[in-house]
């Protein structure tokens, strides 16, 4: 792979762990702004309790000066009650006045306090959720820095066995392999058109297991396509994962199995070539000297095979076309949208069905039995080679594609690049959800905050307690 998976997995990581230890300092400075301790508040003056003192000591020496000015009026008014001479009250009702004031000053001192230890508090437990978030991420990302490190060696493991023996070899050996023999003995025993349905039988038992892989890829394509709409990074991240990992097991695969095949490969050709003659009877019940209907009876099954294949094809095209109008518009009618329709005029029209009919109509009953009646003759062991052969020529044409094998490991290379750019993505949205919710943390309680306090400000900003409701350093 162009780039080490591991290496991309360490970088995310790291990454994290720089974000998880911002939030951390960030839920310590908040627990600092509740919890800070002054060791003698009562010496610190009301204008500076909101610097220098944590927000519950703030709280608390708050209500202190209000309980102790509110004593004070008590005192005031208790003394004012005593009064003998009216010239005396003069003094008193300055003292009120000066008390009252610094009462209504007080209660906004109060109300700050009150707020402030209201946001903090809302503020330390949106950092607690934060770093909770922020652990589970570095733990994900902790535990894909160990599966690309397994992934990694796995691959390059893989690679190293491709350049040494047996691997090394393959191609050129599957290539090598001498197939005359083998094919000139099955045509030797095996009629002609016997042996080439055979041979296109198993050509098409392997067309139906590429499509019905095809299919799953298809079907796979379309949960992605759905989980993209609602979630596109996790979805992007996830089928690139799924990419990866079917190349990897398609190279995996091929390194324990490509040495096996090619001998297996080798040894059937040899049976092949080794089988017996056929007895004169054989030969006579096998001759399409005297099958002409069967003859005739194997082309009409051939090109009834050829029709069938044609319209699951299209049929598979009208589902993948449905599919994809129900992604694009899930409340709408499939039957109406223009690719559907498309797709059903194809598997419905003449191309697909005028071939089918004839077809149908050409392999009736009579020309099966007579197909039957002709393949009952072949002898098991030669439906064995017939078999082994197709299987053997297919697996030496797949080992000996030297563009196929370079596309195992290029694919590895591609998908492994795309798997990382796509964890990449999605690691970097994680990180950006917390950065965001860092950002938004001191901001968490300031709703709830002030809500609890409105009934206090509205009437402390209506009476102009303070200087219009607030505190200085407010203005």
């Amino acid at each position: 792979m162009a780039e080490n998976l591991a290496d991309r997995a360490r970088a995310r990581l790291a990454a994290l762990i720089v974000r998880r230890d911002a939030i951390g300092d960030g839920l310590a400075a908040a627990r600092a702004e509740v919890d800070r301790r002054h060791p003698d508040p009562a010496s610190v003056p009301p204008e500076n309790w909101a610097t220098e003192l944590g927000a519950t000591q703030h709280v608390a020496i708050a209500r202190a000066a209000l309980a102790s000015i509110r004593a004070d009026q008590d005192r005031i008014r208790a003394a004012l009650a005593e009064v003998d001479n009216p010239a005396d009250t003069a003094t008193f009702e300055a003292q009120l006045r000066d008390a009252l004031i610094a009462d209504a000053e007080l209660r906004v001192r109060l109300r700050e306090a009150t707020e402030r230890a209201g946001l903090a508090n809302s503020t330390v437990a949106e950092w607690s959720a934060l770093v909770g978030r922020a652990a589970t991420a570095v733990g994900v990302a902790e535990s894909e820095v160990a599966e690309a490190a397994r992934r990694q060696a796995d691959a390059d493991a893989l690679r190293t066995a491709l350049g040494q023996p047996p691997l090394d070899t393959v191609v050129g050996d599957a290539a090598a392999v001498d197939r005359a023999a083998a094919a000139d003995r099955l045509a030797e025993l095996l009629p002609d058109e016997l042996r080439d349905r055979a041979l296109a039988r198993a050509a098409e038992a392997e067309a139906v297991g590429a499509a019905a892989a095809d299919a799953e890829a298809a079907a796979d394509a379309s949960r992605s396509a759905l989980q993209a709409t609602a979630h596109p990074l996790a979805a992007a991240s996830d089928e690139a994962e799924r990419a990866f990992l079917r190349a990897l097991a398609d190279l995996r695969r091929y390194a324990a199995t490509a040495s096996a095949e090619l001998a297996t490969a080798r040894a059937a050709l040899a049976g092949v070539a080794a089988l017996p003659d056929l007895s004169t009877a054989q030969q006579e019940a096998l001759d399409p000297a005297n099958r002409t209907e069967a003859v005739a009876a194997a082309a009409a099954e051939g090109a009834l095979a050829a029709a069938v294949a044609a319209l699951s094809a299209a049929q598979r095209a009208v589902d993948d076309a449905t599919v994809a109008a129900l992604l694009a518009d899930p409340d709408a009618d499939p039957l109406q949208d223009a690719g559907v329709k498309g797709a059903l005029q194809t598997r419905d029209g003449p191309a697909i069905q005028g071939p089918l009919a004839t077809a149908r109509e050409n392999y009736d009953d009579d020309a099966r039995t007579a197909l039957d009646e002709w393949e009952v003759e072949v002898p098991d062991r030669l439906w064995r080679a017939a078999v082994a052969f197709a299987a053997s020529t297919s697996a030496l044409d797949r080992l000996a594609d030297q563009a196929a094998r370079d596309a195992l490991v290029s694919d590895l290379d591609s998908t492994g690049d795309a798997l990382a750019n796509a964890q990449d993505a999605r690691a970097e949205q994680v990180r950006r959800d917390l950065a965001v919710g860092a950002a938004l943390a001191p901001r968490a309680g300031a709703v709830a905050a002030l809500r609890a306090t409105q009934s206090d400000r509205a009437g402390q900003y209506v009476r102009g307690d303070g200087p219009g409701g607030r505190t200085t350093a407010q203005l």
